[in-house]
């Protein structure tokens, strides 16, 4: 026979205490009435238990107690509206089925669950025009979606305490020591590569004339003073000696690729560094040093809306705004060297023709032939539509629309992008 408390105790994790407590008082008057059968009253007691916990309502945890912890540690201050949002939206959303992973450094994190919508909520994205909805699931009369969130900051495995309030995306030493360190290139390497890219070989002199040479460029460039006979091996700790508070290839940096102008230092260094990469400094640095990462949506049921104003219908379909469905979001922090500012680039990939109308977008471009901007507007197909591009800067976001050939064109047609500039609403 079934104990008080076994009873209480088989629903804890499904029923709210009043609940329990209900159950409880049900399961025992139906044991005091002695003149009916008590395997009768077990039956009915059983089903009535199980109707009132599938009636009952469900608790799920808030995304906010997983979502954007170490991806927003010492966020750039610019973008903090960013982070404001991210956080006032996962309060809007719960999880369930939660499958996670992650570096000890911070460096990378995988999770894999499913988003619930208690509301039909529609999300503006970021304090833009764009809105996001969920399609609401008729069964559980919630709103859900499973996704996979991938998210990596690679300089963490390197360094677990890195911060953008320690990091200065414009000195380009640090950048320099930064790409060496992640690029896993040795001392000696890098050492190496200097002598034989920066000192011409003279097949007159003594074999040990090319370290010579690199010395009293040291030494002059650094205004420091290290023995030129130092051989090759040693040539590290003999600077570091005179340089005690910089890492040994610093000083090369200051003596081979340093410039007045910040811009070709930057080319310098990537030039450097083309033998182990050839992206260049901005590409480098928003790969190795800045976070990125990716939401994929499982299921088709997760809609993003186009601003009327900006995406024009073709054709009026029953009113229906300009939408397609999510496949997936990939978003990568980067810097503006031009602007001297963070900013996010997020591309809002779509789910294979669910884009619902044609639509027409209106853009400017610069006309080389003319030498101006000129205004145009283009047709968007339900057919060619691939993704949406947003740069969210501080102040404002662009728009770009990427597409792909159409299937339909013999002849093919070359992927083509289109931008525009919209002020945000903060």
């Amino acid at each position: 026979m079934f104990s008080k408390w076994a009873f209480c105790s088989l629903h804890s994790s499904r029923a709210t205490f009043t609940e329990q407590k209900n159950y409880l008082f049900l399961f025992t008057v139906l044991l005091n009435l002695k003149t009916v059968n008590f395997r009768f009253l077990l039956i009915f007691l059983l089903i009535s238990v199980n109707l009132l916990a599938q009636s009952s309502r469900r608790y799920y945890p808030s995304l906010s107690n997983i979502f954007l912890n170490q991806e927003f540690e010492g966020f750039p201050l610019e973008l903090g509206f960013m982070k404001d949002w991210c956080r006032h939206s996962a309060d809007y959303m719960f999880y369930r089925d939660l499958q996670n992973s992650h570096d000890p450094s911070g460096a990378a994190s995988f999770n894999q669950l499913e988003l619930i919508v208690k509301k039909n909520y529609m999300f503006e994205f970021f304090g833009t025009d764009l809105k996001i909805s969920f399609e609401k699931n008729l069964k559980e009369k919630l709103y859900t979606t499973s996704i996979l969130s991938n998210f990596e900051w690679r300089v963490k495995a390197y360094y677990s305490n890195f911060t953008f309030q320690d990091f200065d995306p414009e000195d380009n030493g640090m950048n320099f020591l930064y790409i060496k360190l992640i690029a896993g290139v040795s001392n000696n390497e890098v050492l190496s590569n200097f002598i034989n890219r920066y000192i011409p070989f003279d097949y007159y002199s003594k074999k040990s004339y090319k370290e010579i040479k690199y010395l009293q460029t040291i030494n002059a460039k650094n205004n420091i003073h290290v023995d030129t006979t130092t051989v090759f091996a040693n040539i590290c700790d003999s600077i570091r000696v005179a340089m005690p508070h910089a890492d040994c290839n610093y000083s090369a940096y200051v003596a081979f690729l340093k410039d007045k102008d910040p811009i070709k230092t930057r080319d310098n260094i990537a030039d450097f560094f083309l033998a182990y990469n050839s992206l260049d400094v901005p590409d480098l640095l928003d790969d190795y040093l800045l976070p990125k990462g990716n939401i994929q949506f499982l299921d088709s049921n997760v809609s993003i809306l186009l601003p009327a104003k900006y995406f024009k219908l073709v054709e009026k379909q029953n009113d229906k705004p300009v939408s397609f469905r999510l496949s997936n979001i990939e978003y990568n922090l980067q810097y503006d060297f031009i602007k001297s500012s963070y900013f996010i680039k997020i591309k809002l990939e779509a789910h294979p023709s669910t884009l619902v109308n044609d639509f027409k977008f209106k853009f400017k471009y610069y006309n080389v032939e003319k030498d101006k901007v000129e205004h145009l507007a283009s047709i968007i197909t339900k057919s060619t539509f691939s993704a949406l591009e947003v740069n969210l800067y501080p102040d404002y976001y662009t728009l770009q629309i990427i597409c792909q050939p159409d299937p339909s064109d013999k002849n093919g047609t070359d992927n083509y992008e289109f931008y525009k500039k919209v002020k945000i609403n903060k």
